[in-house]
């Protein structure tokens, strides 16, 4: 067994979990096994994620890939729940409800990379978004 990642997270980020299990199903349909081990201390999760077996270099990094997408959209969503919310309230509170529904749902289309309009404003902020994902893998390499 080879041991891939530690991630350590607090109850609230149940994400993390169905994160990595989207990542242990891509990896069983390469037939490659990935296992957790959980524990938990007061409200720290401590998963352990291991391998059966050593990963060439390019699954490794495409585990190491999936990880820091996992790991980004979590980001995203924290970064959207404490500020983003007041932002558009404070900034458009002479808009209706459903403006800001829309621009909120337009904007974390476009945090998360899945805007499917594809111009010169979403390719920049593809390329930013490739740059955090690539900072995010040096982190936990």
């Amino acid at each position: 067994m080879m041991l891939l990642l530690t991630v350590v997270y607090d109850n609230d980020k149940e994400k993390v979990i169905d994160g990595i299990n989207n990542i242990k199903e891509y990896f069983k349909n390469k037939n490659i096994v990935i296992g957790i081990s959980e524990s938990i201390e007061s409200n720290t999760h401590f998963v352990k994620i291991f391998c059966n077996e050593e990963l060439n270099d390019r699954l490794s990094n495409m585990f190491n890939v999936n990880i820091a997408n996992m790991l980004y959209e979590i980001v995203i969503d924290e970064f959207y729940k404490k500020d983003m919310e007041m932002f558009l309230c404070d900034t458009y509170f002479f808009l209706r409800h459903d403006e800001i529904k829309e621009i909120r749902e337009n904007s974390i289309k476009v945090l998360k990379g899945k805007e499917s309009i594809i111009d010169e404003n979403s390719i920049y902020y593809m390329n930013k978004r490739n740059t955090i994902i690539d900072k995010i893998v040096e982190c936990i390499v």
